[in-house]
């Protein structure tokens, strides 16, 4: 049965609900550095780590990468969970993340799916474990981490952080509270696509698309059933796809058209319930065609004003009566230098004082 058009009011309570977004999104975050020239060296030439083959200073990572090859997951523990408690030690995670940090990635995603995939999973031990992989994997390039041979793949990692994010989200008490929004995922092939390099996608103002998506899906507020839906959320880590060097602005138009057209529920209210996040100063307009394709939906964003990439663009995307400004995403540190600085209300004066 089809819904009646949002009221102000339904889009008031989405703005409520992501207010409690920063309190909800812990747990998943780090920052990445740029590498210096004889590590960028190491990553791009020796991805497999065959330059420690013997080594005695510190981990053997060439023979690591052969015994997770030749054991099966998790009788590998028996190799993995010697060198984590390595690794445990702060000067042995620096220096080994610096001579193989494909390795160190590998035995942390088997570390943390041991934790989730055990009798009595360990969801707390988890949940440092899968921030410590977050950071590591967020300076890697997911076509990297796909070219490397270590048996972890970028689209793994990203259904590991998705089984983390079943473990976080609460279980419901009594009716699931409103709004409920449902997830897209596998109902259209794009998705998938414009959802790779969570970790990667995950870093400064653009991390925001990453970070909602993830936080409603380990929220009270998901629904796995379209039809109890009070909106829609169209994941898609925009920006980072084309600025990450995933795809030309002209394949990104040809894929978001595709998507949206392929989505079930999206002609039923024209697009009215559908929540789309662009995290960069271009806003929608990373998708070309949006003016054509979704222009009753809803954005978040970051950017309500004109961010003139493109000449032929003379208005912003930012409409006020259905879009809503959010934050662009902060680290915790960040976070917390601004939080130990503000001052109450009451102390502050104006310049003109």
């Amino acid at each position: 049965m089809p819904k009646p058009d949002m009221s102000r009011l339904c889009i008031w309570a989405l703005c409520l609900l992501l207010a409690g977004l920063p309190l909800g999104a812990s747990g998943m975050d780090g920052q990445s550095n740029k590498p210096s020239e004889e590590e960028a060296e190491r990553v791009y030439n020796d991805l497999n780590c065959e330059r420690t083959r013997g080594t005695e200073e510190g981990v053997d990572w060439d023979e690591v990468r052969l015994e997770l090859f030749s054991t099966p997951f998790p009788q590998s523990m028996a190799t993995i969970g010697p060198v984590v408690q390595r690794l445990q030690r702060v000067a042995e995670l620096d220096r080994e993340a610096i001579m193989c940090p494909f390795g160190v990635i590998a035995v942390l995603f088997f570390f943390v799916k041991f934790l989730l995939e055990s009798a009595d999973p360990n969801v707390e031990m988890a949940r440092i474990y899968m921030s410590l992989l977050d950071a590591f994997s967020s300076g890697m390039h997911p076509h990297l981490l796909d070219a490397a041979d270590w048996l972890v793949k970028d689209a793994r990692v990203v259904s590991l952080r998705r089984v983390m994010l079943r473990h976080l989200r609460a279980p419901p008490e009594g009716p699931l509270p409103r709004p409920r929004v449902y997830v897209y995922s596998k109902e259209v092939p794009e998705v998938a696509a414009l959802t790779q390099g969570a970790s990667f996608c995950g870093k400064g103002q653009w991390g925001m698309e990453v970070h909602i998506h993830e936080w409603l899906l380990a929220s009270s507020h998901l629904v796995h059933d379209p039809e109890e839906a009070d909106f829609f959320l169209v994941p898609a880590y925009s920006i980072c796809m084309f600025e990450g060097g995933f795809f030309p602005l002209a394949q990104l138009d040809v894929m978001y058209t595709d998507m949206v057209r392929g989505l079930p529920y999206f002609k039923r209210n024209h697009g009215r319930d559908h929540i789309f996040t662009f995290g960069s100063g271009m806003s929608a307009n990373v998708f070309r065609s949006w003016q054509e394709e979704i222009p009753e939906a809803i954005f978040l964003t970051p950017e309500t004003w004109l961010f003139n990439d493109f000449p032929d663009r003379t208005e912003p995307c930012f409409n006020t009566w259905k879009d809503i400004a959010i934050p662009g995403y902060l680290h915790r540190h960040e976070i917390l230098s601004l939080a130990s600085q503000a001052r109450a209300l009451a102390s502050r004066r104006s310049a003109e004082l």
